[in-house]
């Protein structure tokens, strides 16, 4: 699967980010049942994926983690 995802944390915004054509899925076996299951994001696993930080700036074959800049 893939699709968009726009990430907003109220708390520390440096964190947020945005994608476009981001592939994901459900992850683990034991997790499909739950009623919100978890999921996991591939920052770089789709053809013409982007990925961008709370700036809006492009980041480079979607490498990100979730810590502010330093």
């Amino acid at each position: 699967m893939s699709g968009d995802i726009q990430y907003i944390n109220k708390q520390n915004p440096e964190l947020e980010f945005t994608t476009k054509n981001t592939g994901f899925r459900k992850q683990g076996t034991s997790s499909m049942a739950y009623p919100v299951p978890n999921i996991r994001i591939y920052t770089n696993g789709e053809k013409n994926s982007e990925f961008y930080d709370y700036q809006g700036n492009l980041v480079p074959k979607g490498m990100y983690a979730f810590k502010p800049n330093s």
